[in-house]
């Protein structure tokens, strides 16, 4: 790129000023074999070369790329925490952070100062722009200085087009050609947006949501034609998602964990691989990637990912315990299990899987029998929602498992002494032993 970059540079200056405008910088820089992650090396060539011309066009269309970027993961947030379908309830989402990018108030102030110029240099390294003015305020400079009409009202018709956001005509007129509008602290209302329309079907919300609907199903029922079929649905769905979004390691770990629900485990390995491409110290892929070589038997492949996985989140209280449960069922390595669950309930002392699991070790392995007693009472007693496998293993212990069995009377009498339980949806099961079952 050492040659490559100052040659393009020049290309652009050679540009007669009548033809700029026309002159799509994207695919030329594409067919100069330049990424865009480039940017901001072009931007510094630009800088030397003192085009102010090219250097506002270039820092627009950087600045538009982030801002674009930052709208993209908001709604996927949003989508993962809420898992809304239609467009209309994320609307709101998108009007707010637009305010925070086009208005004038003293948040937006920060945001362009410290967010939107982090991202840049993040992003466009080796960008830079003179000190002592703010970002803003520098392009405003240069693009006054070449006749260039206002920056805001550039990125705002480059990201409208850019997310396929379609506002009402007054709108859309006043925001490509009026910089005044950006002078209110909130330049935009609801009403404003009619649609989201490309930017939904290059981002495939309804699909995505739609993929965790059909899998959340799956979990609940307990019918396996029924099962199945929704899996299927949901895997249809992520696959829609991923036309479009191709390195979303959510949906490829999401897509992965339904194929191994449905036993196709070569392709769940093949979209956890994919994901962790993305992002290969992603904690959550990494361990359930460890759980799917798990339940194919194939023991160092799964701790490897395992201990990967707790590299990265050496106190998560789950991915502990799972990895306790292996080493005493699969690995017979009894001490460092115990230890394992005992750091749990250090950290998490409440975690009701652990509780369960633990307990479940202490009555067929260690022997100790009133400690296992004391952490089944645990495993439920703190927690409304109790899992009806830990009750069941409660029931087992007490009835068969612990020396001197307890009478039917006596049974009934020592759960009456407990808090008051609930039923709660089922736990996926990490191991399951003889008689008692570990969660």
């Amino acid at each position: 790129m050492e040659k490559v970059i100052p040659e393009f540079a020049h290309r652009l200056v050679a540009v007669p000023f009548a033809q700029r405008e026309e002159f799509h910088l994207i695919v030329n820089l594409h067919e100069a074999g330049i990424n865009v992650r480039h940017l901001g090396a072009v931007y510094c060539e630009m800088c030397l070369i003192n085009d102010e011309y090219w250097q506002v066009r270039i820092l627009v269309e950087m600045i538009t790329r982030v801002v674009k970027n930052h709208v993209n993961k908001l709604l996927r947030d949003t989508v993962r925490e809420l898992c809304h379908p239609g467009e209309a309830f994320y609307r709101g989402v998108v009007i707010e952070y637009l305010n925070l990018v086009f208005g004038s108030s003293g948040p937006s102030a920060v945001h362009w100062s410290e967010h939107i110029y982090a991202y840049l240099v993040k992003k466009f390294a080796p960008f830079k722009y003179p000190t002592g003015n703010t970002l803003l305020s520098f392009l405003q400079h240069c693009a006054e200085s070449v006749k260039l009409k206002d920056p805001k009202c550039m990125i705002f018709e480059h990201l409208s087009e850019a997310l396929g956001l379609n506002w009402v005509p007054s709108t859309w007129e006043t925001g490509v050609t009026n910089p005044r509008l950006f002078q209110r602290h909130f330049p935009f209302t609801e009403t404003d947006l009619r649609a989201l329309q490309e930017r939904l079907k290059e981002e495939q919300i309804a699909a995505y949501s739609t993929g965790h609907i059909w899998k959340s199903k799956a979990l609940e029922t307990k019918n396996e034609q029924e099962r199945l079929r929704f899996l299927q649905l949901a895997c249809q769905q992520y696959h829609n998602a991923l036309q479009c979004a191709p390195d979303d390691k959510f949906c490829l770990r999401s897509l992965a964990s339904c194929m191994t629900a449905m036993g196709q485990h070569k392709k769940a390995e093949h979209f956890y691989e994919s994901a962790l491409r993305v992002d290969p110290s992603d904690p959550h892929t990494l361990f359930k990637c460890a759980a799917s070589f798990d339940l194919r038997g194939m023991l160092d492949e799964a701790e490897n990912y395992y201990l990967r996985a707790l590299e990265m989140a050496p106190t998560n209280p789950m991915f502990l315990c799972t990895y306790a449960d292996f080493l005493w069922t699969l690995r017979k390595d009894n001490d460092f299990a115990r230890k394992l669950y005992e750091k749990v309930l250090v950290v998490a002392p409440h975690h009701t899987q652990t509780l369960n699991n633990y307990a479940v070790f202490l009555a067929l392995v260690a022997k100790e029998y009133d400690l296992a007693e004391q952490h089944f009472a645990s495993s439920v007693s703190d927690d409304a929602e109790v899992n009806l496998r830990h009750m069941a293993n409660i029931c087992t212990f007490l009835s068969s498992i612990r020396p001197n069995p307890l009478t039917y009377a006596e049974f009934y009498a020592h759960l009456q002494t407990m808090k008051q339980l609930k039923r709660g949806n089922s736990l996926v099961v990490a191991e399951e032993v003889p008689q008692l079952c570990a969660t």
